[in-house]
């Protein structure tokens, strides 16, 4: 980060310059850009590609176009898009270094289509590079090259960022020593068999998607409903055959290892890391998968970047809308698979029961992977059990054995928002059911992951060095007894009111005397930001509470370091998810707003306008 003004721009040395042929730029403006400011772009016949934190976009413009913007009042500055902002700066150094191995590099360009992708592929060709991976729906590719090779690259007007390619590994780990407990006890603690008993709720017509190697699929408990494959299928792997048991195993062959969704259509997608997350989404959301969400447990080396790798899963769930939880890793620190940075789906880290159910024994005690992410977003978003929990094994179809990890919590989560998509189906929250199945009557995945934020099980805690502080246990567990019994005392939104810049929405809700906690949730899906930009959010929207007797409330203020908002602060200009939580709040009517403080890239797209829709979701707060 620089300033231009202040600091001047960073001389890069002659190779990382920009050269006769450069046709993409940094237009910086004095504020958020504005209608305005887009509209003197396109006046010059300018393409926006990327938004940069700090009121800039990547724009293709012609030299004209250049002198033409930088006399414009709006802008503040305008400078080449240089090859050397385009490559990770390990990368960088190594370039410095004289020894260069050829090595594989994830590539983002700025325009995706099988057009592009073609024109791409054989431009790597030409100067004798070797593509191993097209995504052109996701602008991604993957290549082999030299350091020349590289160089080259980092060149070309239609490169936005380069990073390398890591290992792919598993997230889990299996747990032979030490307590563990019984899928059956996981369900009762966190409110599965409440809505078994009460409701019959056991994940009929619920469909999901396990991620991993592979899956021992004549396992005794995954009989009586059979897996449908995407892609193909080789043999057997004990990580997924552990990860799926969570969420889909009957329990046919043994009670204790019931996963959360023992009735659930489930799908199974072979290999390591899907690559080509836009297809593959696309792909589970159509017939006869017709998936809600998807648990991931692998995922690349980790590291606190938030790469190309990360950028193209918040792409992918910004155009699928699909639910997305992704194992944070096992490192105990702040290293995590580069998946788990992602801003729109759902991260997820470890807490140690050390063989209890009792909520006051458990503890993260350098377990999962841990946040806040580079740039300051909350990380993980929520958490479950890292040690042992007994599962099916791929040693044969009769065996079980304890599985733990942040491999194992992103199951046993991923099952529980199963149960909230069967509970919406049916009406519970009292939501507009929109169609006969539970696919088509979903919520979208903002708003889901704000139901399951809200309604989460919080750890006390008191102080970001707790051993429960905010950045190890994310905004806690989910808790779908939880959700249930406040079924009746919930507002939603489910991005029905999309906002454009400067715009607000209010509500006035009443809240009861006698109500133990008022929670607000909002989330929202983010656009990916530019490769290079150091903060990762795009649009800004900021909820705002106040209370009968005028006292106000900020989103995320004060949650840092405890379980209650404190009042004042100021706008979250660094997460997609914000909340405040009042314990024993003021009984009469709170005002709740959500505040568009920034729209510069166009989120909602089924409309004309330039807004940003949102899920909201209160509890504690009467119809």
């Amino acid at each position: 980060m620089f300033d231009p003004l202040h600091e001047g721009a960073p001389q890069p040395p002659a190779s990382l310059a920009a050269d006769r042929n450069t046709s993409v730029y940094i237009v910086q403006f004095f504020a958020p850009p504005v209608d305005a400011c887009r509209d003197a772009i396109r006046r010059q016949h300018g393409v926006i590609y990327r938004f940069l934190w700090n009121n800039a976009y990547i724009v293709r413009l012609g030299q004209d176009g250049v002198q033409q913007l930088r006399a414009d009042p709006l802008v503040r500055w305008i400078g080449p898009y240089l090859p050397a902002y385009r490559i990770e700066p390990s990368v960088l150094h190594d370039l410095e270094s004289d020894r260069f191995p050829d090595r594989r590099y994830s590539i983002e360009v700025f325009s995706g289509g099988r057009a592009e992708a073609s024109r791409f592929t054989a431009q790597i060709a030409a100067i004798g590079g070797s593509v191993k991976l097209v995504t052109a729906e996701g602008c991604r590719y993957e290549a082999q090259l030299t350091q020349k090779q590289l160089l080259e690259v980092a060149h070309w007007n239609r490169v936005c960022f380069i990073d390398r390619v890591a290992q792919s590994l598993p997230i889990g780990m299996s747990q032979a020593a030490g307590k563990s407990l019984l899928l059956s006890e996981v369900r009762t603690m966190g409110g599965a068999d409440e809505v078994e008993s009460e409701e019959g709720f056991r994940g009929e017509d619920v469909g999901g998607a396990v991620v991993d190697g592979d899956v021992r699929r004549n396992h005794h408990d995954f009989q009586s409903h059979p897996i449908l494959f995407l892609g193909r299928h080789y043999g057997s792997d004990s990580h997924g055959t552990a990860c799926f048991g969570a969420i889909f195993g009957d329990g046919s062959g043994n009670p204790g290892a019931r996963g959360i969704l023992p009735a659930g259509r489930s799908v199974f997608v072979c290999g390591t890391v899907n690559p080509n997350l836009c297809r593959l989404f696309r792909a589970l959301q159509r017939p006869p998968y017709s998936a809600l969400f998807l648990s991931c447990s692998i995922g690349e080396e980790p590291n606190l970047r938030y790469s190309t790798r990360s950028r193209d899963l918040d792409d992918a769930v910004w155009k699928s809308d699909l639910l997305i939880c992704d194992a944070m890793g096992n490192t105990g620190g702040r290293d995590a698979e580069p998946e788990a940075w992602a801003k729109n789906i759902v991260s997820v880290g470890g807490i140690r029961h050390g063989g209890s159910l009792e909520r006051s024994a458990h503890r993260w005690g350098s377990s999962g992977s841990i946040g806040p992410a580079e740039d300051g977003r909350v990380k993980p978003d929520l958490s479950h059990f890292y040690d042992g929990v007994l599962c099916p094994s791929a040693e044969s179809p009769e065996s079980y054995k304890p599985f733990g990890g942040t491999s194992q919590a992103t199951p046993l989560t991923a099952g529980h928002f199963g149960l909230m998509y069967q509970m919406w189906a049916k009406g519970l929250f009292g939501n507009r059911v929109k169609g006969p199945s539970v696919f088509e009557a979903r919520p979208h995945a903002a708003t889901a992951k704000a139901l399951m934020i809200n309604t989460a099980y919080t750890y006390p805690f008191a102080g970001d060095a707790a051993d429960m502080a905010r950045c190890h246990q994310g905004w806690g567990m989910a808790d779908i007894g939880r959700l249930y019994e406040l079924r009746s005392r919930m507002f939603i939104v489910d991005q029905s009111t999309p906002l454009r810049n400067l715009e607000r929405k209010s509500y006035k809700l009443r809240v009861a005397s006698g109500t133990p906690e008022l929670r607000a949730t909002m989330a929202f899906t983010d656009p990916p930001a530019g490769g290079c930009s150091t903060k990762q959010l795009v649009n800004n929207l900021t909820l705002k509470i106040t209370s009968p007797h005028g006292v106000i409330y900020y989103g995320n203020n004060g949650l840092v370091t405890g379980n209650e908002s404190t009042p004042g602060g100021q706008e979250d200009r660094v997460n997609n998810v914000e909340n405040v939580w009042i314990r024993r709040p003021e009984p009469g009517v709170w005002l709740v707003e959500v505040i568009a403080d920034q729209v510069v890239m166009d989120q909602h797209r089924s409309t004309r306008a330039f807004d940003c829709d949102y899920g909201l979701v209160v509890s504690g707060v009467k119809h």
